[in-house]
């Protein structure tokens, strides 16, 4: 049921609130092209979620009940919504289910069902003992101008509304029985509560709308979380934070709003709620990356407004980590699988060096014995390239023995991936002219869009794409054999494209190859990534400077309550836990070094074994791999001999 509300609930507010892509369930269109165009996302997200919302104001039961009823009355006959609904009423008045004002299901859900969007609901405080809730009609963006008449016919939508209240008092939240209902023709009602202590509109998110509350409310709010997070269900938190994101994105209130929800993380260890954070901080994150850490032999990128997002950040994730363990273990089963190779993955992109090292001593591992792998299976797609930049050449090497040797192609894509990982430029330089050349490395048209993506994905190592592109553009049109998979390579690179210099290069590359381009028989889209681009610019231009203000500020304050905790502590040397967000990363960073230490014994040779690498770096790929394989007894004989040919490898 968690993960049902990621799915199907928050996927449909993003498609119901976009002009392009929302429209009703029941259509009222006979024209096949219309009808199979439509027939995707709407239908089954927000069908979904709406029978979700049944389930929270008829009970599983009934809901479980009348439907097995419509299914007995209608199997092998054609059905209508209608008779759906019928078949849960009849159900629900048999369970004494009661429904508002003489309501019908039929009469609640059409409204859901024959219109588009969905309503917002804003909980204002009215006094110290009252609150007001006010349904807000019009949810359905407008993006072009225009659209008068669209938006007229948007005004007129309503709903009937149910809404459940969990509260300090209350705060039961599995109980989703409406305590009261909106009419689709009444904009606010006012609810007795007092509003000194917090409540939640909406338990568990089983209503299809988001939720606004005023700042009196939401301060509550915030202060529970911070003093207890698990008074409040993990899918209720989850969905404050996807509201609030989301009015952030629509302009309604400014993103550091949003982001004060997450002052507590250092203790949320589920993914639901993870997800919606780290989802929303994607861009921020992939456009500045670079920052100084352990791995990294080139600080001079590092830019201030990233570490503040890192100081903020990192403490949390491995706060979080600490409490679900880092290291997998083999009874490890589903979400918790799941929880920690998303929080994994983060602190790796953030520079921890707990988990470069955890990256690196199971490299360390694989090395010492290559017929056992010890990364586990489901941190394989970003083990492999962390443990490659945290070990340097060594690692790298042994990856592109792997990479030759792998049997399946998914083994083969995760280790491509990884060899763009390494941090020395003039490796990745060599590396890059190679794998489309056939007589070197000659790597699959599926491998080449891997590695491309991966290095794309890099702000530090972003310019060499784009070096990439501008050199050698002719030369990939003809190893792609066609500009569709040209096409596909420009967009794994303009999603991260987020500058006017950005722009003009793009332009530029494209406008100095279109002779190459016209003479293919697909043209490559350049206004959709121009435009992707441009969406990049303005989402900086709206977004960069508040994110960075509020993460420098908050990272101050973290800093100002861990020296006020510090000197609080004992004297005695007895002290008391600074919390998940203080000692985290030096708790780790001991256990990691300890650990290092007892494998030091397996890998003592290791060291020697590639005290040559830095030089070799600077010959030719060739050259390279041809010194791996005077160290390596054999391994690999040269980078054309180990990979070949792609279609003679295994698959």
């Amino acid at each position: 049921m968690k993960r049902l509300l990621v799915d199907a609930n928050q996927f449909a507010f993003r498609l119901d609130s976009r002009e392009r892509s929302s429209y009703p369930i029941l259509l009222d269109s006979d024209h096949p092209d219309e009808l199979a165009h439509r027939f995707f996302g709407i239908p089954y997200y927000k069908g979904a979620a709406l029978i979700r919302m049944m389930d929270g104001f008829l009970t599983s039961k009934t809901l479980r009940s009348g439907i097995s009823r419509y299914l007995k009355r209608w199997a092998f006959k054609a059905a209508v919504q209608d008779n759906l609904f019928e078949a849960l009423q009849e159900q629900a008045v048999e369970d004494g289910i009661e429904l508002p004002n003489n309501l019908t299901v039929t009469d609640i859900m059409n409204g859901w069902t024959k219109q588009r969007g969905f309503p917002v609901i804003r909980v204002v405080t009215k006094n110290s003992s009252a609150i007001s809730i006010i349904q807000v009609q019009n949810h359905v963006r407008i993006l072009e101008q225009g659209k008068t008449k669209k938006l007229q016919e948007q005004a007129l939508l309503s709903w009937h509304v149910p809404i459940s209240i969990a509260s300090a008092d209350e705060p039961d939240f599995s109980n989703h029985l409406p305590k009261i209902w909106i009419p689709k023709d009444v904009a606010l009602v006012n609810v007795d509560v007092d509003t000194s202590k917090w409540l939640v509109i909406n338990p568990d998110a089983t209503g299809y709308f988001r939720v606004h509350y005023d700042e009196n409310i939401a301060s509550l709010l915030r202060e529970q979380l911070n003093t207890d997070h698990s008074v409040i269900s993990p899918m209720t938190r989850s969905q404050l934070l996807d509201d609030y994101f989301n009015f952030a994105t629509e302009g309604e209130l400014q993103i550091s709003k949003a982001l004060e929800f997450t002052t507590y993380f250092g203790n949320e260890t589920e993914e639901i709620v993870w997800h919606i954070l780290l989802s929303n901080l994607r861009r921020l994150h992939y456009f500045y990356r670079e920052y100084p850490d352990a791995s990294s032999r080139n600080t001079s990128r590092s830019l201030p407004a990233f570490q503040g997002l890192r100081d903020y950040l990192l403490p949390r994730l491995e706060g979080a980590l600490m409490k679900i363990g880092f290291e997998q273990s083999p009874e490890d089963r589903g979400i918790i699988i799941t929880t920690r190779s998303r929080l994994l993955t983060w602190a790796c992109r953030l520079g921890s060096q707990m988990c470069f090292d955890y990256a690196n001593n199971l490299f360390v591992q694989w090395m010492n014995s290559p017929e056992k792998n010890p990364v586990p299976l489901d941190l394989q797609d970003f083990m492999y390239c962390y443990g490659v930049r945290a070990g340097g050449g060594r690692n790298w090497l042994f990856a592109v023995d792997q990479f030759a040797k792998a049997t399946n192609l998914l083994q083969s894509l995760r280790l491509a991936k990884s060899l763009t990982c390494i941090e020395d430029e003039d490796v990745l330089n060599v590396f890059m002219d190679s794998v489309i050349d056939k007589e070197t490395l000659g790597v699959s048209k599926e491998e080449f869009l891997v590695i491309f993506e991966s290095l794309s994905s890099n702000p530090s190592r972003r310019h060499l794409a784009i070096k990439f592109l501008r050199t050698r553009l002719p030369a990939v049109i003809r190893y792609l054999n066609g500009t569709r998979s040209v096409n596909v390579l420009f967009s794994l690179l303009t999603d991260y494209l987020h500058t006017e210099e950005d722009l003009l290069e793009v332009q530029k590359i494209y406008s100095e190859n279109l002779p190459q381009i016209l003479m293919e028989k697909d043209v490559v889209d350049i206004d959709e990534h121009v435009t992707d681009i441009k969406d990049n610019i303005q989402w900086m231009a709206k977004y960069y400077q508040p994110m960075r203000e509020w993460f420098d500020s908050q990272t101050r304050e973290d800093k100002r309550k861990q020296q006020q905790q510090a000197l609080a502590m004992p004297q005695d040397g007895q002290g008391s836990n600074q919390g998940a967000s203080g000692g985290v990363s030096n708790f780790f960073n001991g256990f990691i070094s300890g650990f290092t230490a007892a494998l030091q014994g397996g890998v003592s040779g290791a060291n020697s074994l590639f005290n040559g690498f830095g030089s070799a770096a600077n010959n030719t790929f060739n050259g390279l791999l041809v010194g791996y394989n005077a160290t390596s007894q054999g391994l690999v004989q040269g980078a054309s001999n180990v990979i070949g040919d792609p279609n003679n490898r295994p698959t």
